[in-house]
């Protein structure tokens, strides 16, 4: 049930079904392999797995992209070094060379653009586009990734350098008749 080309491709692998993979070295390591696809040398590597561990409906394009996942699914990593270190995690996006290289473990980030990074190397649901536009469960920030700040509950939205612009409403939701998930 898989299509394998390649110098060592899924070599190692001991559980493997619905799998595509395209590269010297591709899908090499031990465990289960369920239903990914990955092309790029090295990509998916898996090079400390263990027989135990798994990896499922994940989609790796790059060279030595994801190269260190033990366990994890539904992770997205294109470019080379595309969260090459993160050993588990679940539902990240990376599209970037190197975009996560400081990533070991973690879920839900989305990281675009080459050598973006998140806070730390076990971060949960960040963003980073471009090193310029920073998020952190629904915070964002656009020039600075420091959205934490004391006496800041309540604010979403951090600016660096001051906001230009023509026009700005402001209103209290209750008072006015529209949610508060509604903008205009």
């Amino acid at each position: 049930n898989n299509i394998s080309v390649g110098v060592n491709a899924m070599l190692k692998t001991s559980n493997a079904s619905l799998n595509v993979g395209m590269g010297n070295n591709n899908m090499e390591g031990l465990g289960s392999y369920i239903e990914n696809v990955s092309i790029g040398n090295f990509a998916l590597r898996r090079e400390f797995a263990l027989s135990t561990e798994n990896v499922s409906f994940n989609t790796v394009v790059g060279g030595r992209a994801l190269a260190f996942l033990k366990n994890g699914q539904n992770n997205i990593a294109i470019g080379y070094n595309s969260i090459k270190p993160i050993t588990s995690g679940n539902d990240n996006v990376s599209i970037g060379a190197n975009a996560g290289a400081n990533l070991n473990t973690g879920n839900g980030n989305i990281l675009i653009g080459s050598n973006t990074s998140t806070s730390s190397n076990n971060s949960n649901s960040e963003l980073n586009i471009g090193n310029w536009i920073y998020g952190k469960n629904g915070i964002i920030g656009i020039g600075t990734p420091n959205v934490n700040c004391a006496n800041c509950n309540g604010y979403r939205l951090f600016v660096k350098d001051g906001i230009k612009t023509e026009k700005v409403k402001v209103e209290i939701a209750a008072n006015n008749g529209w949610a508060d998930y509604v903008l205009k």
